[in-house]
C-alpha cells in the first residue's frame, strides 16, 4: 500500500543506492567516494526495513524487518563520522574514536535480533506496527547523537579555517547532513512513545542528492545558489503539488476511500502537468526570490550588468581599468585584483591597475607575449580556477601564486591576448560560484572591447602628437640658419670688442666688467650657434652596421662622474644576442647623451636610473629594437608633455632647450620614434625605437602612403 508514510522511504532507497552506486563507479580508489558509498548503502537499508515494518500484514514479519533496519541504521552515525574525518583529512588522528566507534557498531549489531535491542512491535497510529526498545536501545540513541554531534562540532571549526572548494563541499555536507538527521530524529522519538508522524523522511530523501553532488561535480555551485534554487522549486512544488494532494484526497473519498496505484498514476499525471506549467512561472518566481530573499546577490548582479554598458564609453585606458578593478573588489567583495595590458610596442603584458596587501610585488611582474604562461592562458581560453589546476598545468601555479590569482581571466580579442584579470579571494573566503563565472565572463567579454577601443583612442592621441612635434620641427628648421645668422652679428661686435679691449687694459674696472660679460655671452652663443646649425643641417645619416649595447655601455661611462655626486644607482639590463642594428654611431651616441644627461639631471640624489634594451615586433615585417631609460626624478605634468620635444622649450635654469629637439630629430631620420611616459612623482621614462631594417620600413610606409 502506498502512502504518504511509505513514498519517502521508497524514495531514500531508490536514490540511495542508485547515487551511491554512480559515486563509487565514479572512482572507487578515492576514499571518500567508498565512505558515500557505504552510508548511502546504510541508509538505503534502513529505509527499506522502515518501509517493510510499516507496512507489513502480521506482527511476526513487523519485528523481523524492524530488527533488520537496524543493520543499516548501526553503522549510518560511524559511517558518517568516517566520511567527516576523511573529507577533512583527519583520518591519522582520529583512529582510535574510529575504533571504538566501529566496535560499539559490532556490538550493536550482536544484539540486534535478540529481545535486548528490540523487545517487540505494537500497533502505534497511524502505524499498523511500530518497534518497542529493548533494554540495549536507548544506548545506542546515546551513541548516535553523540558521534553525530561530534562530526558537526568538526564541521562548523573546520568551516572557519577553509577556503574555496574545500570550504564549498563542506557547506554542503554541513547543510545536507542537518537537514538529513534533523529528519531522522522524527523516525526514533516513535519508538520511546512520542508519537511524531516521520514526515521528516521527506527531508532525508535530500541527503544523498546534495551529498552525492558535491562529491562529484568538478565545479561546485555556491552553496547559496542551491538554497536560492531550493527555495524556488519548493514554491513551484507547493503551488503544483497541494492542489493535485487536493485532488487526490477528493478521488480517495468519492471512489475508493484510500489510496492506491490508480490514484498514484493521477498524482503522476498532475506532475507531469506541474513540469508543463513550471517553465512559465519559474521566472516571475526567480525575480521574486532574487528581490526578496537573495537581494545582496541580486544588487551585485545588476551593477556588473551596469558596469557592463558604461565602460564601453570611458576612453581613457588608465581609468577603465581602474573602473573595472573597483567594481569588482567591491561587489564581488575580492581582498584583491590586478589587471595585466598588453603593451604592443613592449611586447609584454604590464599591471596597468592592482589592488590589494601584495601590490608592491604584482607592480613588479612583467610578463613576455611568448612567456608559457600566456600562451597556455591565450589557448585555454577559459576563466581558470587555481584550485582546479590539475596534471601538467599546475607548472602555472607559481605564477598565479606570484600574481595572487585566485581566478584569472583571458581577455581575448580576435585570438590575440588583450589582457589578464587576476582575481583574488573572497572576503568570505568563498569560491567562486558558477552565476560568478558566468558574469564575469559577461564582463570580459565587454572589458575586452572597451580596453580595445580605449587603446586606439590612445594610438590615435599619439599619432597626432608625433604629427604635431613633426610639423613644429620641420618650421623650425626653414629658421634656423637665420636665426644663426642673426645671433652670430652680435658675436662679431663682441669680439672686435675683446679685440680693443688691450686699450683700455689698465682701466680695472672695465677690463673686469667686460671680461666677465663677454667671456660668458662668447660661450653661450657659441655653443647656441652649434647647436642651431647641427639642428638645421638636413643631413641624412651615414648608416653602419653597430652594436647598440655598445655604443649605450660608452654613453653610460661618460655620465658616470656626474652620478656619482648624486650618488645615483645605474641599472642596466641590456638584451642578450641582440641583432646589430644601421646607424650614425655619431648621431646615435648623441643621442643617448642626451637622453641620460636629462635623466641624471631630473633625478634627485640617491635616485635610480634604469637602463633597458630589448628587440620587438610591432607588426609582421616591421621589428624594431627599444633603448628605455627610467629615471626616478620627479616626472612630468601632462600639460608639459607635449612640449618637451619643442625647440627652446626647457624648465632648467641653464640651457638652450634643443638637446630633445635634436634627439627627435636624430631618430626621426632613423626612421624611429620615441616615447615618453612620465606619472608626477613616478619619475620619467624615454624609449627610443629604432627599426632594424630601416630602408625596408621607408618602402613600405611609402607604398602604404601611395595606397
Amino acid at each position: 500500500m502506498i502512502n504518504s508514510f511509505t513514498l519517502p522511504n521508497l524514495a531514500i532507497v531508490v536514490t540511495s543506492l542508485i547515487l551511491g552506486i554512480f559515486v563509487l563507479l565514479k572512482d572507487k580508489n578515492v576514499l571518500i567516494n567508498r565512505l558515500l558509498f557505504f552510508l548511502s548503502l546504510c541508509i538505503g537499508i534502513w529505509s527499506f526495513g522502515f518501509l517493510k515494518t510499516i507496512t507489513s500484514a502480521n506482527a511476526e514479519s513487523a519485528l523481523f524487518w524492524g530488527r533488520f533496519l537496524y543493520i543499516g541504521a548501526i553503522f549510518i552515525p560511524t559511517v558518517f563520522l568516517h566520511f567527516i574525518f576523511s573529507i577533512l583529512n583527519d583520518l591519522k588522528n582520529r583512529k582510535k574514536i574510529l575504533f571504538i566507534a566501529y566496535s560499539l557498531c559490532v556490538l550493536f549489531l550482536i544484539f540486534d535480533f535478540t529481545p535486548w535491542f528490540i523487545k517487540d512491535v505494537t500497533p502505534m497510529p497511524p502505524f499498523k506496527y511500530y518497534d518497542v526498545p529493548g533494554t540495549i536501545y536507548p544506548f545506542y540513541v546515546i551513541s548516535l547523537l553523540v558521534q553525530i554531534i561530534y562530526a558537526h562540532y568538526k564541521l562548523i571549526k573546520a568551516l572557519k579555517n577553509l577556503i574555496g572548494i574545500k570550504r564549498n563541499q563542506i557547506k554542503y555536507v554541513l547543510g545536507a547532513s542537518l537537514i538529513a538527521f534533523t529528519g531522522g530524529i522524527s523516525g526514533i522519538l516513535p519508538v520511546f512513545g512520542i508519537i511524531i508522524p516521520p514526515y521528516g523522511n521527506y527531508l532525508i530523501a535530500l541527503y544523498p542528492v546534495i551529498i552525492s553532488y558535491s562529491i562529484v561535480q568538478h565545479r561546485l555551485m555556491d552553496i547559496t545558489i542551491v538554497l536560492k534554487k531550493g527555495t524556488i522549486h519548493t514554491l513551484l512544488l507547493s503551488l503544483i503539488f497541494i492542489p493535485s494532494l487536493a485532488i487526490v484526497v477528493f478521488f480517495e473519498k468519492l471512489l475508493l476511500g484510500s489510496i492506491n496505484i490508480p490514484l498514484t498514476l493521477i498524482i503522476s499525471l498532475l506532475f507531469i502537468l506541474g513540469v508543463y506549467l513550471s517553465p512559465r512561472v519559474k521566472p516571475q518566481v526567480e525575480e521574486v526570490v532574487d528581490r526578496v530573499i537573495f537581494k545582496e546577490k541580486y544588487r551585485y548582479q545588476k551593477t556588473l550588468s551596469d558596469l557592463s554598458r558604461v565602460m564601453v564609453s570611458i576612453l581613457d585606458l588608465k581609468l577603465l581599468s581602474q573602473k573595472i578593478i573597483d567594481t569588482l573588489t567591491q561587489e564581488i567583495e575580492i581582498e584583491g585584483a590586478s589587471l595585466f595590458i598588453m603593451d604592443e610596442e613592449k611586447g609584454y603584458y604590464y599591471p596597468i591597475v592592482c589592488t590589494g596587501s601584495g601590490c608592491d610585488e604584482i607592480k613588479k611582474i612583467f610578463l613576455p607575449k611568448e612567456e608559457p604562461f600566456c600562451v597556455w592562458v591565450t589557448k585555454k581560453n577559459d576563466i581558470i580556477i587555481k584550485e582546479e589546476l590539475r596534471g601538467n598545468e599546475k607548472i602555472y601555479l607559481e605564477r598565479l601564486e606570484k600574481m595572487q590569482a585566485e581566478a584569472t581571466i583571458p581577455l581575448l580579442w580576435k585570438d590575440e591576448l588583450v589582457g589578464v584579470l587576476n582575481l583574488g579571494h573572497k572576503v568570505t573566503r568563498d569560491m567562486y560560484n558558477r552565476e560568478d563565472l558566468d558574469l564575469l565572463k559577461t564582463l570580459a567579454n565587454q572589458a575586452t572591447i572597451a580596453i580595445e577601443n580605449a587603446k586606439m583612442y590612445d594610438a590615435l592621441k599619439k599619432t597626432k602628437s608625433r604629427m604635431q612635434r613633426a610639423d613644429r620641427l620641420a618650421s623650425l628648421g626653414t629658421l634656423t640658419a637665420n636665426l644663426a645668422h642673426e645671433i652670430r652679428n652680435p658675436l662679431v661686435a663682441v669680439k672686435t670688442f675683446l679685440q680693443l679691449l688691450p686699450e683700455k687694459y689698465d682701466d680695472d674696472e672695465f677690463r673686469n666688467y667686460f671680461l666677465s660679460v663677454a667671456s660668458g655671452e662668447v660661450d653661450r652663443i657659441s655653443s647656441l650657434v652649434t647647436e642651431l646649425l647641427d639642428f638645421a643641417r638636413p643631413s641624412e645619416p651615414q648608416l653602419r652596421e653597430e652594436n647598440i649595447n655598445e655604443i649605450l655601455d660608452k654613453m653610460v661611462t661618460l655620465v658616470t662622474t656626474e652620478t656619482k655626486k648624486k650618488n645615483l644607482k645605474i641599472t642596466r639590463n641590456l638584451g642578450e644576442h641582440l641583432p646589430f642594428i644601421q646607424v650614425d654611431k655619431d648621431q646615435i651616441k648623441q643621442v643617448f647623451l642626451n637622453i641620460l644627461l636629462n635623466a641624471v639631471q631630473a633625478t634627485p640624489e640617491n635616485g635610480e636610473i634604469t637602463i633597458v634594451t630589448r628587440s620587438f615586433a610591432k607588426s609582421p615585417g616591421e621589428t624594431f629594437l627599444q633603448i628605455e631609460v627610467k629615471d626616478t626624478g620627479p616626472g612630468i605634468p601632462a600639460q608639459e608633455l607635449e612640449l618637451i620635444f619643442t625647440p627652446f622649450y626647457t624648465t632648467k635654469t641653464q640651457g638652450s632647450g634643443l638637446g630633445l629637439s635634436i634627439t627627435h630629430q636624430i631618430v626621426e631620420e632613423h626612421h624611429g620614434y620615441i616615447e615618453v611616459d612620465s606619472q608626477v612623482g613616478s619619475g620619467t621614462s624615454f624609449t627610443i625605437n629604432l627599426p632594424l631594417n630601416a630602408d625596408s620600413l621607408t618602402e613600405k610606409r611609402q607604398k602604404a602612403t601611395v595606397q
